[in-house]
């Protein structure tokens, strides 16, 4: 294998296209690499374990590459009557359904607590509050429901 000091490349996503210097076919190596506009809404062991086994979640972090600018920003999607729910972060006891989000650290969206229904509703939260909470998980799998 080649180092990275001799060997040319040339980024393609989350891939990375390496060249020997008199090859004309490339190798190709993937780097976990998570784009910081995916990677902030990770939950921090989450995102390690994700990085450990970047193979298997390339996919997802992709997809939700291409669905994090898509989310509506704060109070876009208050006129509709259920607005799409673009991410879902979830443990035992909590959901989160995220429809809106600032693209920094606010969201709004749907809670529902397992344990203490009567504290269910609609409200905002922040990433970091999610984030603190060390068994939340971000539904890698979820897609858009509208």
């Amino acid at each position: 294998m080649l180092s990275h000091d001799r060997a040319r490349s040339a980024k393609k996503g989350s891939k990375t296209l390496y060249f020997a210097p008199n090859d004309r076919q490339p190798y190709i190596k993937l780097l976990p690499v998570i784009p910081s506009n995916v990677s902030i809404l990770i939950p921090p062991t989450q995102l390690e374990h994700t990085l450990r086994y970047f193979g298997v979640y390339a996919e997802a972090i992709d997809k939700l590459y291409t669905l994090v600018p898509s989310i509506p920003r704060l109070g876009e999607s208050s006129f509709l009557r259920e607005p799409p729910i673009c991410l879902h972060y979830y443990n035992d006891t909590i959901n989160y359904f995220i429809y809106e989000y600032d693209g920094k650290d606010t969201m709004q969206g749907l809670v529902r607590f397992t344990l203490f229904p009567e504290e269910n509703g609609y409200r905002k939260f922040s990433l970091t509050e999610i984030k603190k909470i060390t068994t939340m998980q971000l539904d890698f799998s979820w897609e858009v429901q509208r």
